[in-house]
């Protein structure tokens, strides 16, 4: 488990001026991340890989992980209202966010495909 001072701090000895902090299902580092980011010259942007569910062929429902960046405040905001809903509404073992979710709040927003996890990849993995 990395600490975000260290993340911070590598990103900063090696030349970079952003980093990306990504929670896997949470955004609890967010606050730790903007306020040491702040202190050292860091610029951060705020991200989740959030459960995603989703329907495959067939109506079978399944989770896969899905990267999701804050571009703005818009974005952040956005990023509070999905882990929202999800933490209330579509909580199973995880907050999982949804397709109907997403395109409700994904002004902001930067999506990619995440980690294996994601539907995409399982797709390409299954030979789809």
């Amino acid at each position: 488990m990395a600490k975000v001072s260290e993340l911070i701090d590598t990103a900063k000895s090696l030349g970079q001026e952003f980093i990306a902090i990504t929670d896997h299902g949470s955004m609890s580092a967010l606050w730790e991340a903007q306020k040491y980011g702040e202190k050292v010259g860091m610029k951060v942007i705020h991200g989740c890989e959030y459960y995603y569910e989703y329907d495959e062929p067939f109506g079978k429902k399944t989770h896969g992980h899905l990267l999701v960046l804050a571009k703005n405040d818009v974005g952040l905001t956005n990023m509070f209202k999905l882990h929202q809903w999800a933490s209330k509404e579509n909580f199973h073992r995880n907050p999982r966010i949804n397709w109907e979710q997403l395109q409700l709040h994904n002004e902001g927003l930067i999506v990619t495909s995440a980690c294996l996890g994601s539907e995409f990849n399982q797709h390409i993995m299954a030979g789809m």
